[in-house]
């Protein structure tokens, strides 16, 4: 048993004349507009009759599509207008920034770089000039331990007084670790 809505898509497609054909369209349009939400599944069904064969099916088919465009709803969105306190809300009250309190010279003054570094930060200093490897790793390893706050935990009795890393971490270039693999792998 069919129903009424594959009735109406058989004599869109099997018409016997561009009247009855055109009056399927027309008829779809009308159940576009008593089903609104339905708008997707009609035009699925549609399209594939605008691929037919037969050129009065895609006439009648291309009918279809403009019948059920026209009997498509308007979209109104309802605009909500947010109504403005009469006293300015502060960031400290509500914890967030402001654009109305933004101030970009005031960033580009006393803020800092994020985005880059500069190489002196990695290089070594002229303490470092005249020393071999092994005094270079174990003043490293110092400076390393101060900067984390381990030079202390270690007279305090915290716990660490086990190395956390060792001298290969400290070691700098990638030739040496980048060989050492390669005559591992032979």
């Amino acid at each position: 048993m069919t129903t009424r809505l594959d009735r109406l898509f058989l004599l869109l497609d099997t018409g016997s004349t561009p009247l009855i054909r055109k009056s399927a369209a027309e008829q779809l349009g009308q159940v576009q507009k008593l089903h609104p939400y339905e708008l997707n599944n009609l035009l699925a069904k549609v399209h594939g009759y605008l691929c037919s064969q037969s050129w009065e099916t895609r006439i009648a088919a291309g009918q279809a599509v403009d019948a059920i465009c026209r009997n498509v709803p308007k979209f109104e969105p309802k605009i909500y207008i947010k109504q403005e306190s009469s006293e300015p809300a502060t960031s400290e009250v509500t914890g967030k920034l402001l654009f109305s309190q933004f101030d970009l010279r005031k960033v580009l003054v006393h803020g800092t770089s994020l985005l880059s570094t500069e190489e002196k930060q990695f290089e070594l200093g002229e303490e470092f000039s005249g020393l071999d490897d092994k005094e270079k790793l174990s003043r490293q390893r110092q400076m390393l331990n101060k900067k984390l706050g381990l030079d202390m935990a270690g007279s305090l009795k915290l716990g660490l007084d086990g190395d956390l890393f060792s001298d290969e971490d400290l070691k700098s270039g990638l030739t040496t670790s980048y060989d050492n693999t390669i005559k591992q792998e032979k």
